[in-house]
């Protein structure tokens, strides 16, 4: 009797065997055989045997599976910007060593040493102090840091490459390069980290470091073969070598931006959050994270604060800035005395809410916050991502009663809802006891009033989220570490 299939292999998706009976019996002492399938990638030649060692290699296993969607536009324009660096790396290297002195009969050896002993202490102590000046940041902005490290390390190379061209401030440049170098590496490494985690799908965040490794190798391998071919061809010529130079960093910049715009992360963090909560305003559907991706600002967070203070915010992104959970001693005095004001209110209310969000309302200062968001001690994660809403909320509002944002940005419904957050804020859910989460208006009032129909309110801004593919589970909004007591308690920090 003719046989038939009794089950099919799948190996990544492809089907490579099938275990076929012999007969047409249904009793389970039939005879059976597995039939191996031939891959049909390369036709059974040595070229499919050869790419299937390359993906072995040099792609995580089960890919593409295995891994997000976005990993492999991401590691090709990642591929593209090594390259470029490491050729570059060639060319600072050989001015680095004509800088000490190689070839010349006037440098000795000691005085090489003691240049580059300098050089590196320069880089760690600039390492260091950038690590401790950043600490988790570097998580809620990976992709930001990741770029400003790549900036930083053509700063650093342009530095080195300079230096010989200054004799007597050889040094100083190849300190600034060597310090800025560093913070390529620190930044480069935290987050390295975060963008494994975010590729991993199947837990293999260890797999996908090791394999981008050998990439990075095999990279670099390729740079140092070409940079060694520049630099055999510009010998001599310093217009060429700058030239080359100058060429290749525009490349390297112009990849890593591609490459960060690949990137889907899902996880949500300030600057993503108050783009999310503007967009649902206006229009009233989440961004996914693909149409995220083209449109937040890839200016790393102090950057952009420096940008705010030159009144260039608009090209760091026009998000308020909200102070989240600092300590009150760090905050101005009219400040102070505002939020004292509105934590006494909170006192008489008790301690059913677990956040107090205020506009600064000009009381902060020109460099100040616009909002401010005080966390009480029980305040769970779901607390944290309503109240922070409620602060970008009331500092739209502030905003706009200023004449400081063009009220035709804001269609009616946001207009109606930013002028009364706590109607918006009403079909929330409530915080521990049954009692409102938080304070939504200025004055510190709790939530009251009818869920606002034409954006659906938080309730239907969450729903919106989760349904457009973001991980609640992941918000990462960086914060202070102060936590109040109220309800007739004594305020302390944690």
């Amino acid at each position: 009797m003719a046989s038939r299939a009794l089950a099919r292999e799948f190996t990544n998706g492809h089907l490579t065997a099938v275990v076929q009976s012999e007969g047409g019996h249904a009793d389970d002492q039939q005879p059976a055989r597995v039939l191996p399938v031939p891959s049909t990638s390369g036709g059974g030649s040595g070229s499919g045997t050869l790419a299937r060692l390359a993906a072995g290699a040099f792609l995580p296993e089960g890919f593409p599976d295995s891994v997000s969607s976005d990993y492999l536009g991401y590691q090709l324009w990642d591929s593209i910007q090594g390259l470029s660096s490491y050729v570059r790396g060639m060319l600072s290297s050989q001015a680095m060593l004509a800088g000490v002195g190689v070839g010349s009969a006037a440098a000795t050896p000691l005085g090489a040493v003691f240049q580059f002993f300098v050089k590196d202490m320069s880089g760690m102590v600039g390492g260091i102090l950038f690590a401790s000046t950043q600490g988790s940041g570097l998580d809620c902005y990976a992709k930001q840091w990741r770029l400003f490290g790549d900036v930083m390390n053509d700063i650093g190379m342009a530095l080195e490459l300079a230096s010989p061209l200054l004799p007597g401030a050889f040094l100083l440049l190849a300190c600034l390069g060597s310090i800025a170098r560093a913070v390529t590496g620190v930044a480069g490494g935290a987050t390295r980290m975060a963008l494994t985690q975010h590729f991993a799908q199947a837990r293999n965040a260890a797999d996908i470091a090791a394999k981008e490794g050998s990439q990075e190798t095999a990279v670099t391998l390729v740079g140092m073969v070409l940079g060694m071919v520049l630099i055999r061809l510009a010998a001599g010529h310093p217009a060429l070598t700058w030239a080359a130079f100058w060429a290749l960093t525009a490349v390297h910049v112009w990849a890593n931006v591609r490459a960060m715009r690949c990137l889907r992360i899902t996880g949500i963090n300030q600057a993503r959050l108050g783009l999310l909560l503007r967009h649902y305003l206006c229009q009233g559907v989440a961004l996914t994270p693909a149409q995220l991706a083209e449109r937040e600002s890839l200016v790393a967070p102090p950057l952009q604060r420096l940008l705010r203070l030159l009144g260039l915010a608009g090209l760091a992104g026009a998000r308020p800035q909200v102070a989240l959970a600092p300590r009150l001693a760090s905050l101005s005095t009219p400040l102070q005395r505002q939020l004292a004001a509105e934590l006494a209110q909170a006192a008489q209310q008790g301690s059913g809410r677990r956040y107090i969000a205020a506009a600064t309302a000009g009381a902060a200062g020109p460099a100040g916050p616009d909002a401010v968001l005080l966390l009480h001690r029980e305040a769970a994660p779901a607390d944290i991502l309503q109240g922070y809403c409620a602060a970008l909320m009331l500092a739209w509002r502030a905003q706009l009663g200023h004449g400081r944002g063009p009220s035709k940005l804001w269609p009616d419904a946001a207009r109606r809802a930013l002028a009364d957050p706590s109607a918006w804020f009403a079909g929330s859910c409530s915080g521990g006891g049954g009692q409102p989460a938080g304070s939504t208006g200025s004055g510190g009032e709790g939530g009251g009033g009818s869920k606002d129909s034409d954006s659906g309110g938080y309730a239907g801004f969450v729903e919106a989220l989760a349904a457009a593919g973001w991980n609640l589970e992941r918000v990462a909004l960086l914060q202070g570490q102060a936590r109040l007591v109220w309800g007739g308690a004594d305020l302390h920090t944690d």
